[in-house]
């Protein structure tokens, strides 16, 4: 979140590992997304640390990428990574995406953010990465039905039974999947969603 509010693609705190200056030279002092204006953000290349062929790509807003689901049926998974929205963050979130709940995931790590998007947002998708005993699960399944809920499982915590029992309740997703023996072992276990 820019500091005037708007709502951007990145999934770092600073634009240092993504962006450049305009001339394509690296950035020389640390630059968070919520100090700067989304005006100040667009002043930044975010292709050509990649390779001259994406040279002049800008930050995008939240909804360009909704707007996109929308015309090519995609879905967009929304996370925070480590970042935590304010609660005026998050109702500015939950209004933006009032509109596009069909085209959305909302991640949420839990059981208040869950319930907090449930009730504001009645028919987007949500994705759970917190508590998974059977007590949190059936919880959860209170508050979100079976058909717009996955929950994320990391793989080193993946088993037999926990996916089973997760299955009961929503679609699996299982990550970190780096080499083909883990992607063995996640189908194995019935993962709905690989995570890689």
């Amino acid at each position: 979140v820019t500091a005037d509010g708007q709502f951007v693609l990145l999934s770092d705190r600073t634009l240092n590992r993504l962006a450049r200056n305009c001339d394509g030279s690296e950035l020389s002092k640390t630059v968070y997304i919520s100090d700067i204006t989304y005006g100040q953000a667009i002043a930044y290349d975010f292709g050509i640390g990649f390779s001259r062929k994406f040279k002049g790509a800008r930050i995008a807003f939240l909804w360009d990428v909704l707007e996109f689901a929308v015309r090519s049926g995609l879905k967009v998974v929304i996370g925070f990574g480590d970042f935590l929205p304010s609660d005026g963050e998050r109702k500015r979130l939950f209004g933006l995406l009032e509109g596009y709940q069909s085209v959305s995931c909302l991640v949420c790590k839990t059981l208040s953010e869950l319930e907090s998007a449930a009730k504001a947002l009645p028919q987007i998708s949500l994705c759970y990465f917190g508590d998974m005993g059977e007590g949190a699960l059936e919880n959860i399944s209170r508050l979100v039905p079976k058909s717009r809920l996955s929950l994320r499982l990391d793989f080193k915590d993946a088993t037999k039974e926990l996916c089973e029992r997760v299955k009961k309740h929503a679609e699996l997703e299982i990550g970190i999947i780096s080499d083909n023996e883990a992607l063995a072992v996640a189908e194995h276990f019935g993962a709905d969603v690989v995570l890689t």
